[in-house]
């Protein structure tokens, strides 16, 4: 893969057309197995900016959920596997083998699962809730 800055500056990484995707097909089939991405331009982009030869990888959200670096082996190997997988079809809309879908998208919602988002909060929203039904007259 061929990143934008050459490497990882900062938590972003921006891919320049992986596995021979544009930015736009790329983001479409994440969503398909449940990774959040944005298509994105990058350095001399030929593509239109609606479309994009980039895509736009975040870890922010892994590293809020607490993945480690076997988890975040596994979303790589899962978007690699994925990324093999895809051609651009019409419109730059993702051509995606539904078996695919269906090996990648039940291992990253068992990882989401195995690492949900802001669990410490939901107790003190419980908490506030009650109070708030206490006090009402």
């Amino acid at each position: 893969y061929d990143l934008s800055s050459g490497g990882t500056d900062n938590h972003l990484v921006l891919v320049k057309k992986p596995r021979g995707l544009t930015g736009k097909c790329a983001q479409y089939a994440t969503e398909l197995i449940g990774v959040t991405t944005n298509k994105n331009a990058v350095p001399d982009d030929t593509e239109k900016p609606w479309i994009g030869s980039g895509l736009r990888l975040g870890t922010p959200t892994i590293t809020t959920r607490g993945i480690g670096a076997e988890g975040t082996l596994l979303i790589a190997q899962s978007l690699d596997e994925l990324f093999s997988s895809t051609t651009d079809g019409p419109d730059h809309n993702p051509v995606v083998p539904e078996a695919v879908i269906n090996k990648l998208k039940p291992r990253i919602d068992e990882l989401c699962s195995a690492y949900p988002i802001y669990t410490g909060r939901l107790a003190m929203f419980e908490f506030i809730i009650r109070d708030l039904q206490l006090k009402r007259p």
